[in-house]
């Protein structure tokens, strides 16, 4: 299967606009929304895909349940504490 991660944007109810990653996977994707405003709009997208390829069926992370079965949520923060080195 190809990698399939893209870089956009989130806007929440207030209209308040974070920079987020979309991983998209065989079995599930996941959302990495920057709450925080942390990356300034720069992720390694490379490294995130990586890594949440482990971390979500391995729950190695802290996760938020999306919006169906195969939909989960991290917060870049909680991301960033889990990998430092890729601040």
């Amino acid at each position: 299967m190809e990698k399939r991660v893209v870089q956009s944007v989130y806007y929440d109810d207030n209209d308040i606009k974070y920079d987020m990653v979309e991983c998209y996977y065989e079995d599930f994707f996941v959302y990495v929304i920057d709450y925080d405003h942390l990356s300034n709009g720069h992720f390694n997208l490379e490294k995130i895909y990586e890594h949440m390829a482990y971390d979500v069926p391995h729950h190695a992370i802290p996760l938020g349940m999306g919006y169906g079965d195969n939909m989960w949520l991290v917060d870049y923060a909680y991301y960033l504490d889990f990998h430092p080195q890729d601040q």
